[in-house]
C-alpha cells in the first residue's frame, strides 16, 4: 500500500492471500481504517472487481451478515 497527498508520501505492507491479476486502486486511508476498526477481526475478506468499482470488506468468520463497502478514488 502507498499513500500520496500534498506534502507527504507513505507506504505500508499488509500480509494477505491474493488471487487474480495485479490491481491498482485509490482508497481514502481514513475510510479504510474506519472500516478495519469496525470489523474487529484478525482475518478479513476483501473483494475487488476493478479499480472503479466499490470494494467489499467483511470478517472472514462471522455469525451474522456483516459487510463494509469502500468506494475507490480516481487515480491520476
Amino acid at each position: 500500500m502507498s499513500a500520496k497527498g500534498e506534502g507527504f508520501e507513505s507506504q505500508a505492507e499488509i500480509g494477505c492471500k491474493y488471487q487474480g491479476e495485479d490491481i491498482k486502486i485509490g482508497l481514502n486511508a481514513k475510510y479504510l481504517l474506519q472500516n478495519l476498526y469496525a470489523i474487529q477481526s484478525e482475518e478479513i475478506k476483501w473483494t475487488f472487481k476493478d479499480p472503479s468499482s466499490a470494494t467489499i470488506l467483511k470478517p472472514e468468520q462471522c455469525n451474522r451478515e456483516q459487510y463494509y463497502l469502500l468506494m475507490p478514488m480516481i487515480l491520476e
